[in-house]
């Protein structure tokens, strides 16, 4: 996947003010996707009560929440790109239990078309290995101010909730997830930086599948 810088280079070192837009994450369990009967695949979505908040990046600064996931062997499933950031994403040709960021509310259209409005900032993680898979292992921790973005922010999905990530995890494991959103409110002005908190997958009630009831399709496209 093509390496996009954030537009300045800097925004994701910018520090907003704290905001009451982001409402809180939702685990959903999407049940056994790899169908070898010893995984669970679980989403991530963050919340808005504003339905006009611009989603522009999930990052990690050390002045206000790492970004960093530990706990759970995190799945991948997409044979001939294991070493490469491609799998990193839900376009790389994998299968449907691959564990993958997003800052997109349709993984399945895009793994069909190949791209993904998401990439990493530039150096996330692997400084010394640029293009190499980050998003795997027990362990992974972004600390300056770098993550994922949206690189083409005038058609980011609008409206209330957006899908950041998929993990997929052995039966019975747990891992924990935490970091920054980085969103402008309303679309407009200075964007906030806000603490997602610490997400444990699964989390305790996370919503099944067959009751997320329109979760996924409340963020649409703007035409």
């Amino acid at each position: 996947m093509k390496k996009v810088a954030l537009a300045g280079a800097t925004a994701l070192a910018i520090t907003g003010v704290a905001s009451a837009d982001y409402t809180g994450a939702t685990v959903v369990d999407m049940g056994d996707m790899i169908g070898d009967g010893t995984h669970t695949t679980y989403r991530i979505f963050l919340n808005f009560d504003n339905p006009d908040d611009k989603i522009l990046a999930v990052s990690g600064n050390a002045d206000t929440m790492a970004l960093r996931w530990e706990g759970a062997e995190l799945r991948q499933n997409a044979p001939g790109f294991e070493d490469l950031d491609l799998q990193d994403f839900p376009f790389a040709g994998g299968g449907p239990g691959d564990t993958w960021v997003t800052l997109d509310d349709d993984p399945e259209n895009n793994a069909d078309v190949g791209q993904s409005d998401a990439a990493f900032s530039p150096g996330f993680l692997n400084p010394e290995f640029p293009g190499a898979s980050v998003i795997n292992g027990s362990f992974f921790e972004q600390l300056d101010n770098g993550g994922w973005f949206d690189f083409d922010p005038g058609t980011v999905e609008n409206g209330g909730t957006i899908l950041i990530a998929q993990f997929t995890i052995a039966n019975g494991a747990v891992g924990t997830f935490q970091g920054n959103v980085d969103y402008t409110p309303t679309g407009e002005g200075d964007f906030v930086r806000e603490a997602i908190g610490v997400v444990t997958v699964p989390a305790p009630g996370a919503i099944a599948l067959l009751g997320l009831a329109g979760l996924a399709g409340t963020r649409r496209r703007r035409g």
